[in-house]
């Protein structure tokens, strides 16, 4: 990370002063310059979490933001200190650069394909932040007794340029010491428009089955699953009289982590485009060699437990267990992982889950060739994601997608799955929100189970916007 001068040392104890202050602490210290200006403070606790939500949905204006939460990590980020804008295949050297060069803590936002699709640019704003480290962050997890507050003063080599960023960092910190008024939320406007439509999904869901008895044209090898989604959309009733998308971000994002139904919550965005949601599934979480996946595929409504045994569950399931097991060999990795899945219960609905574990040959980044997962994409790969490119009709974005921590000692990355996309839409006014919901098709699947299967994923969201909306006064 760039050098913290002498002139720029007082105004970081100062914010040092003011994040101890956020924290309950009266004096909190300043790392040395070589660690990039980092404070070290308690544990978090509960007001700085709120004071968080609130920067995240009204007090940062159009500043970029990620938060997450649950999993053993806590992580809160505003601005921009750096960004690469890097192509699908610059993404792990960017992150090497960041990280392993310059120590800096990187957010990772990348979508589930890079390509955006033909008929959709929804996503056009956050397919452009696909890796930054924050201007200011809170950064707490399962590896670090105490809480991480850090500036990023970027690269501006003249003092003019440490000095406007630093002015910045300072002004993002006053928000967590000053009380302000609530904004209100967004409010969804019924009806619900599903893309594709219930019959357009039971088309594609036969047509995918079918496909899966012949070699698919795409690669010449048979299709064996494919995971097909839908979104839902509604418009919002936003202004600045009439409440925020940000606001309702920020408070699906409280509610989503006051249930405790999942891995982790999360948030990444700005103040007019923003997804939130509630991952139940871990991409990967890599501390220098030693590596957890979640395999997390085959769904049942709670209290269904003899799917375990259901044949078409199981076969889902272990679609994506050896995909994993075969990207780790591929690398030369060890892997562990017990013979039989758990369940793991959620508010709705409970998946298969099998908790792997490998140890790779050498400390480096393995999401690029684990994501996308067979449980978000399918077998094979490209048969896979060319086939939901036909079949759905709209960008997944960061659906799907990876979105988590990176720093020079490994990565957190969970899938964006349970999501809600808040954005402009096509220059409705007060915008729309998009929910997604997708489920595994393979031989014997069931149109309209399947189409079932996604009106249970899609309560989490539904669930939470009533909540949301019951609270607001």
């Amino acid at each position: 990370m760039p050098e913290v001068t002498s002139s720029s040392s007082a105004g970081l104890a100062a914010l040092a002063a003011a994040a101890g202050r956020a924290l309950g602490r009266a004096e909190a210290t300043v790392g040395s310059a070589d660690d990039g200006a980092v404070v070290f403070c308690e544990p978090i606790q509960e007001a700085l979490t709120h004071a968080l939500l609130a920067v995240l949905g009204q007090r940062a204006g159009t500043m970029q933001r990620c938060a997450l939460a649950g999993d053993g990590v806590f992580f809160c980020g505003v601005g921009v200190g750096v960004a690469a804008a890097a192509d699908s295949d610059d993404d792990i050297k960017a992150l090497n650069r960041l990280t392993q060069r310059e120590g800096r803590r990187v957010v990772v936002a990348l979508p589930f394909v890079p390509e955006a699709h033909a008929a959709d640019d929804s996503w056009r704003h956050l397919r452009r932040q696909r890796l930054w480290a924050p201007r200011v962050f809170v950064h707490a997890s399962r590896q670090q007794a105490d809480a991480v507050v850090g500036v990023d003063l970027g690269d501006g080599g003249d003092a003019a340029g440490r000095r406007r960023a630093l002015q910045e960092a300072q002004a993002i910190v006053l928000t967590l010491t000053t009380p302000c008024d609530d904004v209100a939320s967004a409010v969804p406007v019924p009806p619900w428009s599903s893309l594709p439509t219930a019959d357009e999904h039971r088309q594609a869901v036969e047509a995918a089955v079918a496909a899966m008895g012949a070699p698919d044209d795409t690669d010449g090898t048979r299709l064996s699953k494919v995971v097909l989604a839908r979104r839902r959309r509604a418009t919002l009733l936003s202004s600045p009289t009439k409440g925020s998308r940000a606001a309702l971000a920020a408070r699906l994002f409280a509610s989503f982590e006051t249930s405790n139904t999942v891995e982790v919550t999360y948030l990444v965005g700005d103040g007019d485009d923003v997804v939130v949601g509630c991952t139940p599934e871990r991409l990967v979480s890599r501390q220098g060699t030693t590596v957890s996946v979640d395999v997390l595929a085959g769904t049942a409504r709670l209290g269904h437990d003899d799917v375990l045994g259901a044949d078409k569950e199981r076969r889902e399931h272990e679609a994506v267990k050896a995909f994993v097991r075969e990207c780790f060999g591929s690398i030369g990795a060890t892997v562990q992982a017990p013979d039989a899945p758990q369940w793991r219960r959620l508010q709705v609905v409970q998946h298969l889950w099998t908790p792997v574990t490998a140890t790779l040959p050498t400390s480096s980044p393995v999401f690029q060739v684990l994501h996308p997962t067979p449980a978000v994409a399918g077998v094979p790969t490209a048969a896979a994601t060319a086939r939901i490119a036909a079949s759905e009709g709209f960008d997944r974005g960061l659906y799907c997608g990876a979105i988590g921590i990176a720093t020079a000692d490994g990565e957190d990355l969970w899938v964006g799955l349970r999501c809600a996309h808040l954005h402009a839409g096509d220059g409705v006014e007060g915008g729309v929100i998009d929910v997604f919901a997708g489920g595994g098709i393979v031989v014997g699947s069931d149109p309209a189970a399947e189409w079932r299967e996604l009106d249970d994923k899609e309560r989490t969201i539904q669930d939470a916007l009533r909540r949301v909306q019951e609270a607001s006064p």
